[in-house]
């Protein structure tokens, strides 16, 4: 008896294929990487301008500090430092530097400082601090415009490289007052003569100024 095998189909395995994510998804993703590395890129510059703005900050506050010129008090300390002579002198040395000076102005065409000089007689405070007096609190910019050269000059002079020039707003009574018509003459002379003031008014004299 011929049995009949039955004849089986071969089986297929069929393999999984990977689920692949929507493309919307994926395009959703490659936009936030791509923001994200934007964001990292622009950070790190900000760091960069950060670091090297505070570097340049740094570097010029740096420099200001050595070109910024010295305080009178540093400046003496070096002076001290490094002996410089310190003659002592006279009011009335002081005087005759200070007229020179104020004549070398004049022939300079310098007349603004010079006129400041002669106005005032400087006063010797101590054996190097000299007070320098000014009409109003506005000539205050001439003064130190012109400070330093003087007291070179002074320095130089008197032998005394410690000197120091400072300012002061003369108070009303030391203000020479100025006279410029016949009339401010007059007036002005009478208030220091109280005779020629009678005179002047027993003889009428006031009215032909």
């Amino acid at each position: 008896m011929n049995t009949e095998s039955a004849s089986v189909k071969p089986t297929t395995t069929v393999a999984e294929q990977p689920v692949q994510k929507p493309k919307e998804n994926s395009k959703a993703e490659e936009i936030i990487d791509r923001l994200r590395k934007n964001q990292s890129i622009e950070d790190n510059e900000k760091k960069r301008v950060k670091i090297t703005s505070n570097t340049v900050i740094k570097s010029s506050l740096s420099i200001k500090q050595k070109l910024a010129p010295k305080s009178e008090e540093e400046q003496q300390e070096t002076t001290d430092k490094i002996n410089l002579p310190k003659s002592s002198f006279t009011k009335e040395e002081l005087l005759i530097h200070w007229k020179d000076y104020s004549n070398k102005l004049e022939n300079d065409g310098k007349m603004v400082f010079s006129n400041m000089m002669r106005a005032h007689e400087p006063k010797l405070i101590s054996e190097t601090e000299i007070e320098f007096l000014l009409d109003h609190s506005s000539a205050e910019l001439e003064f130190q415009d012109n400070r330093t050269s003087l007291a070179t000059y002074l320095k130089m002079k008197l032998n005394n490289f410690h000197i120091q020039i400072n300012s002061r707003v003369a108070e009303e009574k030391e203000v020479e007052k100025k006279a410029y018509t016949n009339r401010d003459k007059l007036k002005q002379l009478q208030e220091e003569n109280p005779a020629l003031a009678e005179l002047v008014k027993k003889l009428d004299l006031d009215s032909d100024f």
